[in-house]
């Protein structure tokens, strides 16, 4: 039941004393979303006595217009779009005879990623940062991720990022964020993506979530404030517990790294998958600051920024540090290339909403592609119809007609041909029409990928 429970004097139980009355509903999440992307959003039930309730799996979702994007249980999820555009997500939750519904604008954002990012094996790659990065006690740490299987060493955990002292046991530092790992035990965090934290006097605390599916972007964020400790994946808090810590991040620190966690004689774990836009803030930041990240690369003068490695350096051994702590990091175990180097790839993680230059150009790029294709069906067609014509000539010129008429064997030419006559202007009209694309991409500054010739 819900509502006020009360005990009387001399009674040993409960009882029901007055039923609780649903007064509102509102939902939780973003105001922005990425296009081909899912986010969480939370409905929850307000009442008159206040304590309110997470309805998200009992209300009814919807979302209009819903060409693009579907919702359920809370879970939106989004599809490519041609052009940026704004939704309307609704709940509805009714209790008794009390119906109460929330609504919620969205944007549903273009994403045009650009740079590269760092892949790792799983097996022994790695970045180690040169200084100490956390040296405060309220800090964040944000990442994105993307994971293909089971980390290599201890546990075979995906380790984003880790800042540690080499000893394990209380009053002993440590700072690590997670993507999951395949931990095969009854222990709470196998299998999960976890944010785990240490300080110089404190216990370790630990929270986590379940695993996300394998071989897509998340974006991960780890918390921690005076008074609590935060795990957030794509801006949503998904777990938290009070602050038992006491102490500083930055004492002993033997191991700074990206992609690895290394302590006592322990086999390392390494991260096996793509590792994009690490950034450390040296303070708490909110959901709302959070979800402002998710898509956009930090303010490098922002004077809480204390490392941002944005991984688009596409060659070398340096991974540099953004911030104006210019803390730089280096690929593998020496300055040389080596067995422990990372991968420079081409990065797709979400980040970058597309300006006017960038929609018209995805947009263009699609319209040639589409064109092209055109062109070549067009051929194969006609090339079809003349094979077929002249088949066709050459049994005319046998007096071979079947059952069919010597007239309309010469009607069915004429149209044969007819068509590929016309299908030869629209042929000649699309080659123009690619022409004049590649002339207002020019006109825009942007670079084409073509050589403006019509398919040969």
């Amino acid at each position: 039941f819900d509502g006020i429970w009360d005990i009387e004097e001399g009674q040993s139980y409960p009882y029901f004393k007055e039923p609780r009355v649903l007064v509102g509903l509102e939902i939780e999440g973003p105001s922005e979303v990425a296009e081909d992307s899912q986010i969480h959003y939370k409905a929850i039930a307000y009442y008159d006595i206040g304590n309110p309730k997470d309805v998200t799996a009992s209300a009814d979702w919807s979302v209009e217009p819903n060409d693009n994007c579907g919702i359920a249980a809370g879970l939106l999820s989004t599809e490519r779009i041609d052009l940026p555009t704004d939704v309307a997500i609704a709940a509805q939750y009714s209790e008794g005879d009390i119906n109460k519904i929330a609504e919620q604008n969205v944007s549903i954002l273009a994403i045009c990623p650009s740079g590269s990012a760092l892949k790792f094996d799983g097996v022994d790659d790695y970045v180690k940062i040169k200084e100490l990065v956390i040296e405060t006690r309220e800090f964040t740490v944000l990442a994105w991720a993307k994971y293909f299987g089971p980390g290599g060493g201890n546990y075979n955990t995906n380790m984003i990022f880790s800042q540690r002292d080499n000893r394990t046991g209380d009053n002993y530092s440590i700072v690590n964020l997670n993507a999951v790992n395949y931990y095969s035990s009854t222990l709470d965090y196998a299998h999960k993506a976890s944010f785990q934290i240490r300080s110089s006097s404190g216990p370790l605390q630990r929270i986590s979530v379940s695993k996300m599916p394998e071989d897509k972007w998340y974006f991960y964020a780890g918390t921690v404030d005076n008074d609590m400790i935060g795990l957030y994946i794509n801006g949503q808090l998904v777990e938290s517990q009070k602050n038992l810590q006491l102490g500083d991040y930055n004492i002993s620190i033997d191991h700074i790294c990206i992609g690895k966690d290394k302590y006592g004689s322990s086999s390392p774990a390494y991260f096996n998958g793509i590792i994009d836009k690490v950034s450390i803030f040296d303070k708490a930041l909110s959901a709302e600051e959070i979800q402002g990240l998710m898509h956009s690369r930090p303010d490098a003068d922002d004077p809480n920024l204390v490392g941002y490695w944005g991984f688009d350096e596409g060659e070398g051994q340096v991974a540099g540090d953004s911030s104006v702590y210019d803390n730089d990091g280096q690929l593998g175990s020496t300055p040389d290339e080596d067995n422990n180097d990372p991968v420079w790839v081409a990065s797709d993680a979400p980040v970058g909403i597309c300006s006017l230059e960038g929609i018209v150009e995805r947009n263009l790029s699609d319209v040639w592609d589409t064109k092209v294709s055109i062109l070549e069906q067009l051929y194969e067609v006609m090339a079809k119809e003349q094979a077929l014509v002249d088949y066709m000539d050459e049994k005319f010129a046998d007096r071979d007609f079947g059952d069919t008429s010597k007239g309309d064997v010469a009607k069915a030419k004429q149209k044969i041909h007819s068509a590929i006559q016309q299908e030869a202007k629209a042929q000649t009209a699309v080659d123009q029409s690619l022409d004049k694309i590649d002339a207002a991409m020019d006109t825009l500054g942007i670079e084409s990928n073509t050589d403006g010739e019509p398919v040969e």
